[in-house]
């Protein structure tokens, strides 16, 4: 999205985040780029109050239920990808699925 912005596209960036602080806990370079990311998005969500799992819920819930489509990049694994895209199957949003997992 930032890119698109720079070439003068009009998009707006929104960024839901889990927790405040949650790229404290990786290794520079991601931190840095979520960091960079947070900084110029034109509104930031802190959806959960503290690290947990409940906080990642909180946030893909909040995700879908802002959203018209829902792009996965899944490959199978159980967790918070599987929940979020059976989560928004429930609700009917149009889902374009990227990888190797079954849904």
């Amino acid at each position: 999205m930032l890119k698109k912005r720079k070439a003068g596209e009009k998009v707006k960036l929104v960024a839901a985040s889990a927790f405040q602080g949650m790229e404290n806990r990786w290794n520079y370079d991601w931190s840095d780029r979520y960091k960079h990311i947070i900084r110029n998005a034109d509104e930031v969500r802190f959806l959960g109050v503290k690290p947990g799992k409940a906080s990642f819920v909180v946030r893909d819930k909040w995700m879908v239920d802002h959203s018209s489509r829902l792009v996965g990049v899944f490959t199978g694994a159980p967790g918070g990808t599987k929940e979020t895209i059976e989560y928004a199957k429930e609700k009917g949003i149009e889902i374009i699925k990227i990888g190797d997992g079954r849904w």
